[in-house]
């Protein structure tokens, strides 16, 4: 289950949000509703989150600032903005700041459904990638230990992992999990 986190100022819309979708069934799991920016923050600091989906406009943060603090605190997730303008200036920071998509209230369950779809098919894509990744590294590290490398491509698995051979010896240290 992806993680997924609510924010909106706007107590009812909050909750239409909560159920306006099957958000289990879509691969979601609802982890946080925060009715603030700042309670949002608070929430990241400690809790990473897959998709953000979010109001714009709020009082002390906006959704975008709200989405720049945390990408520079080095929080990363998928964000779709929920706004009752359409205004291009949010659109164009917004699209600066990778938003998936922007959508004007009331929310068209539809056009939601397709941009969720298209989020979890990017995180789908992400986690295939890291494991297809990671087995490429186990590969070989598996190769190299059973000796089954000549000195081109051990030289490769080196540049390949950042590894510098600069001297006589290589020291490369497995750790397992």
């Amino acid at each position: 289950m992806y993680k997924l986190l609510l924010v909106d100022d706007e107590y009812m819309i909050l909750e239409g949000l909560k159920y306006l979708l099957p958000w289990q069934a879509l691969g979601f799991e609802i982890v946080q509703t925060c009715r603030s920016a700042k309670e949002a923050l608070v929430y990241l600091e400690a809790h990473p989150i897959d998709l953000l989906i979010t109001d714009i406009t709020m009082p002390e943060m906006s959704g975008i600032e709200m989405v720049s603090q945390a990408q520079s605190q080095g929080n990363f997730f998928a964000t779709i903005i929920l706004s009752g303008y359409q205004e291009f200036t949010y659109v164009k920071q917004g699209m600066q700041l990778g938003v998936k998509n922007y959508l004007v209230k009331p929310v068209d369950k539809e056009e939601l459904l397709t941009t969720v779809n298209k989020v979890k098919l990017e995180l789908d894509n992400q986690v295939t990638l890291a494991l297809q990744q990671q087995a490429y590294v186990e590969n070989h590290l598996i190769r190299w230990l059973n000796d089954d490398l000549n000195e081109r491509e051990f030289q490769e698995m080196l540049t390949s992992y950042g590894v510098l051979d600069q001297g006589p010896y290589t020291v490369i240290q497995l750790v397992a999990s």
